[in-house]
């Protein structure tokens, strides 16, 4: 590879393909902070060294285009069978959500880059980052194409394999550092495979053994530890417009002040990127960032860590700073700005303490996640679970005013139906709403290595909870989409803003007629009046109902017999009065 010292580097966050789309958690920061790095760490390493980097985001802002479903998922046909306009609706259409290929071409034609690097964080979507890659290839043969992220570090022969010559490299796990020496041997140097040998991180062919085995030509450097967080810069967002995203019109901004986690569950990959050590910024850093961001006119401050609560004294000195900083900011007016975690916090590492303190610095929004309610499910799962605090939170939680939403798994290898009964039980008579997510293996978990230990096998892509993948001899498919729905029944009763002061009957909503001004809210009220008459699910399209096929009544109604009532979010009780 020849000397450039003038060099284009364009790093991208792909489209992807799915069922749904929520593209304000994919906001690119991954790729913001990788940019901050190579300007801080190259820039003035040479007086003639010039190195230009832009990020292109050709998955949010697109509209989103029907696709055919990929002949993996044309099984789901049968689940998802027609557009369903009720509030039980659950997923129709395949979708291409960002930029087509020709868009994004034509973009690289007028970038010039010399080196692409894309983001590779979420195997489902490996797929549409391979062919990304193969198409900029063909395009601009000169061009390096390098690929990082989650799905690289879990499967890197896969990516490397022969007939993906059009990836000239990877790296694994964090990527900042091994991005930063990469370049330093790219851009300067007329690389040979010794000194590609010694870039941390990196996977690549080893040009001299081609007519060997894949695997016997791929080189996969050894993992070495990132800068320290506070030594890699704030994310450079320069590429990515203030109003780019946006959560209830306002500017949002994603924050990560750790990486890795202090826990073992063996369902989460997040140790397979990240590593085994736990490692937090400083409260005056992450302060820092937060009052920057304001100044740049963010007004939402999304944590995506998984462990913001873990170390109590520091997470209370960050809301006591936030808090004191924006009472002055705010002074006399409505505070616009909101603070949440929509990747979800630990409840085990939360008390009253530290509710009260972030109430006080403008956190509304609780995600909390409880996985299952069962002890010994959880403890095969190295999960740490303590059912009476989770109560206590909950209780405490509410009290305070936040909104909750609580996640479950279901379908998680060995757990019984009844059990996953008892976890959506618990949570229906609880003031939250619910989030279900179905069980799938991810390719860098501890599960997903043990049920899958070759690297070079093409998985990952059926990784998703839409694919209700993971079907067993103790929970079929259309168990797992029965109890799905059911979630969304017991949602939907739980979001009813009704005019009552402490408890009222669910036979006496279904038979107030017009109940709601909200037309899609009597369509809910009038399918489940018919489904607790005719012991049938129904659907709602174009002004008709429609038998919805693979309902197990059965299943539903061992649920919801043996619920008493359900709490709504506000604290009403709804007396369950009606049985299937």
């Amino acid at each position: 590879m020849k000397s450039k010292l003038q060099t284009k580097i364009v790093l991208i966050a792909p489209p992807i393909e799915d069922f749904y789309d929520t593209d304000i958690r994919h906001q690119p920061i991954s790729l913001a902070l990788l940019k901050a790095s190579i300007i801080k760490y190259l820039s003035g390493l040479e007086s003639d060294l010039k190195i230009d980097v832009v990020i292109r985001d050709y998955h949010h802002g697109y509209p989103k285009k029907t696709i055919p479903y990929p002949k993996e998922f044309l099984y789901l046909k049968k689940y998802y069978q027609e557009r369903d306009q009720s509030p039980f609706s659950t997923f129709n259409q395949y979708y291409r959500f960002g930029a087509d290929l020709k868009v994004i071409i034509d973009d690289l034609k007028s970038l010039n880059a010399n080196i692409v690097g894309i983001s590779s964080s979420f195997s489902p979507y490996h797929r549409e980052v391979l062919e990304l890659v193969k198409e900029i290839k063909k395009h601009f043969p000169d061009v390096i194409t390098v690929i990082g992220g989650a799905h690289v570090t879990a499967r890197p022969l896969q990516i490397l394999k022969s007939e993906h010559d059009y990836v000239d490299f990877i790296i694994r796990g964090e990527g900042e550092r091994a991005f930063v020496e990469f370049l330093k041997v790219v851009v300067n140097l007329e690389t040979d495979t010794l000194q590609l040998k010694m870039i941390p991180n990196l996977g690549f062919r080893d040009k001299d053994k081609k007519d060997k085995k894949d695997k016997d030509s791929i080189i996969l450097n050894p993992i070495t530890p990132n800068f320290s967080l506070d030594e890699i810069p704030f994310a450079n967002l320069d590429d990515l417009p203030v109003n780019k995203y946006l959560y209830q019109k306002k500017p949002l901004i994603t924050l990560i002040t750790s990486r890795s986690c202090p826990y073992h569950c063996s369902f989460c990959s997040i140790k397979d990127v990240f590593g085994e050590n736990y490692r937090r910024r400083s409260v005056e850093d992450i302060f820092k960032e937060i009052k920057l961001r304001y100044q740049q006119g963010y007004l939402v401050f999304n944590f995506e860590d998984d462990n913001l609560t873990y170390n109590k004294s520091e997470f209370i000195q960050l809301c006591n700073l936030i808090t004191n900083y924006f009472t002055i900011e705010n002074a006399g007016s409505i505070p616009m700005h909101e603070f949440m975690a929509m990747n979800g916090v630990a409840y085990f590492n939360l008390d009253k303490e530290i509710l009260m303190y972030m109430r006080k610095a403008f956190f509304k929004h609780l995600n909390l996640s409880l996985v299952s309610s069962n002890q010994q499910i959880l403890k095969k799962y190295h999960r740490p679970h303590n059912l009476e605090n989770f109560k206590r939170v909950v209780d405490e939680a509410f009290e305070l005013g936040f909104e909750i939403v609580c996640y479950i798994i279901i379908g998680l290898p060995g757990e019984e139906i009844s059990s996953i009964l008892e976890s959506i039980k618990l949570l229906t008579i609880s003031p939250l709403l619910i989030g279900a997510s179905i069980f799938y293996l991810n390719p860098g978990s501890a599960i997903g290595r043990e049920t899958d230990t070759d690297l070079d096998t093409d998985t990952g892509f059926e990784s998703r909870s839409t694919s209700l993948q993971f079907e067993t001899s103790i929970l079929s498919r259309n168990q797992m989409h029965t109890l799905f729905i059911a979630v969304r029944i017991i949602n939907f009763i739980k979001g009813l803003k009704i005019d009552r002061e402490k408890e009222t009957k669910l036979s006496v909503l279904l038979t107030t007629k017009n109940y709601y001004a909200d037309p899609r809210a009597n369509i809910g009220f009038k399918i489940l009046d018919k489904l607790f008459s005719e012991k049938k699910m129904y659907l709602y399209n174009k002004n008709t109902l429609s038998l919805r096929d693979n309902f197990c009544i059965l299943t539903f109604s061992k649920l919801w017999n043996e619920i008493e009532f359900v709490q709504t979010q506000s604290g009403l009780k709804v007396i369950n009065d009606l049985m299937i």
